[in-house]
């Protein structure tokens, strides 16, 4: 394990819980992950980002594409 960085990583003050929605966690895990040097990290974050639309996403589109049945 990279010592360095595990100090870095100790370094940074605990954050109280956030409500933002998944996708939103997601997003700034990977930009954390970029500034860390994670990079291989923060592309597998951004390839489950790119995969699938976020629930509530799907939940949209489910309603437009009833729609467009109309």
């Amino acid at each position: 394990m990279d010592v360095a960085l595990q100090a870095v990583i100790a370094k940074i003050p605990q954050q109280t819980q956030r409500q933002y929605g998944t996708d939103e966690q997601l997003r700034l895990l990977q930009a954390a992950a970029n500034k860390l040097g994670l990079y291989d990290a923060a592309d597998t974050v951004r390839n489950v980002l790119e995969s699938k639309p976020s629930h509530f996403m799907q939940g949209v589109n489910l309603i437009m594409s009833k729609r467009h049945r109309l």
